[in-house]
Formats: C-alpha cells, structure tokens, sequence
C-alpha cells in the first residue's frame, strides 16, 4: 500500500498560526502550488508560513506544520483522487530519483489508478530504470518525464515514450549526466511536439542551478520547433489555462 502523509496535531498553534487548520488525521500533500500566482515577500503573515511551513490538508483544504507518514489502502487513496481533481489540481508528481517509496512500477500502477480521475502523472527518475515499464506507461493519458530523463543511458528510454505520446521537461541541464544539445535534438526528432520549457528554479540539489542560457540553447537547438516547446505544449499538457496570444518575437 502506498505510504502518505498524514496531518497530527500536537498542540492548539495549527489554529493560531494558519488562517485554517487541517484537522487531525487526514491525508495531506505539499502545498506550495497553492501559492503558484503569489510573492512569498507580499504574503500576510499567517498566509505565508503556511507556504513556508504547511502541508494541505485534503480533507478540509487547511494547513497543518506536522504530518506522519501513514499507509493508505487503495479505497482512500482514490477518495483523495477525487478530492484533489475537485479542487482544481492537475496532477501527482512521482520522486523517484531520491529517498523513492514507489518503484517505477508500482508508480505505473498508481498512476493508472490517478488517471481514471483526469490527474496526470509527472516522473522525476532516471529513465534508464523505466526501460522494463515502458508499456505500462506508454499507457497512460498524460504523462511527463522530469529534466530530459537524467541520463545517457535512458535517452532511448525517454525517446520511446516521447514516441508513445509522453512530454518530456527541458529542465535541469545542470542536473543531467549527457549531453544536453544531442539529447534535446534526439527527443525532437522522436517527438517534434514532445518538449516543454522551464527554468527548474530553485534548482535544489542541481551541480549548477538553472541560467538564463539554458533557453538560449533550447531556442538555439530546436529552432522552429522552439515556439511550441516555450509555450503551447505545456499549456495543452498542463490544462490551467487558455493558451496565451502567441507573441512575435522581434
């Protein structure tokens, strides 16, 4: 079963310091997307510890400092599926890459469960460790693989399930072992409208955090491919929005 977090209350301070409290006992997530439009420096004080100190509550939608890691048995994982789509939250991002409690099969297997409520499925691993589950998840609705697949050895990986119709993050070139520009043209040429843009800021754990010259080779090597990469396929991937008016670059 699959291990979670889940909100404990040891004293009353939850209901001082948050502007809501989760309640002991419910399952609870990582809630800094809910902060995704805000500067933490304009934040009021009680709205920004919980961005810097809350897990989100999935039950009542509040804010809790301490959680426990907890089983959940398949029947409450799906009811936090639920809970979650309904609250606007497009999809689970499975860390497998470090300190993982999924393997890559088993986050196949979940993943297929979390899509049956339109949550896709993003995966920070090196690819090479998803070559035994590529049908499993060539399977899946949505799917993306974190900063490019980490390695030389899973390219071909992250190429076959680029083919399969997976988006790939052209993220973290300081964080990878290949070579970015061979890797970047071979999943282009695998999947012209694979890959989607980002800065991986803060760049936590990365050898070299993320530079603005990263884009300027993601430009450079993808050329006429570069517009979608930058733009339109994350917006279609990601579903939040409606795609921007497209700008002309002078």
């Amino acid at each position: 079963m699959p291990l979670l977090p889940r909100t404990i209350r040891l004293d009353p301070s939850d209901t001082l310091v948050f502007e809501r409290a989760a309640e002991p006992g419910e399952w609870a997530v990582p809630g800094g997307f809910a902060f995704w439009d805000e500067a933490p420096e304009a934040m009021p004080g009680k709205r920004r510890q919980a961005f810097r100190a809350g897990f989100l509550g999935l039950a009542s939608f509040g804010w809790s400092t301490l959680v426990e890691v907890a089983e959940a048995t398949p029947e409450q994982d799906e009811a936090d599926f639920a809970r979650l789509a309904a609250l606007g939250v497009r999809g689970l991002r499975y860390n497998l890459h470090r300190r993982a409690r999924f393997g890559p099969g088993e986050a196949a297997r979940h993943a297929a469960r979390a899509a049956r409520f339109g949550l896709h499925a993003e995966i920070y691993c090196d690819a090479a460790r998803l070559a035994p589950h590529v049908a499993a998840l060539a399977g899946l609705p949505r799917l993306a693989l974190d900063h490019l697949g980490l390695s030389e050895a899973g390219l071909p990986v992250t190429c076959d399930l680029a083919r399969a119709g997976a988006k790939v993050k052209a993220t973290g070139f300081g964080r990878v072992s290949l070579d970015v520009p061979r890797a970047l043209e071979a999943i282009a040429r695998a999947a012209p409208d694979s890959l989607m843009a980002g800065t991986d800021l803060p760049s936590t754990r990365a050898a070299r955090p993320f530079r603005p010259d990263d884009l300027a080779l993601l430009r450079e090597v993808l050329g006429p491919l570069a517009a979608a990469a930058f733009a339109d396929t994350a917006w279609a991937f990601y579903r939040a929005f409606p795609p921007p008016p497209r700008a002309t670059r002078p």
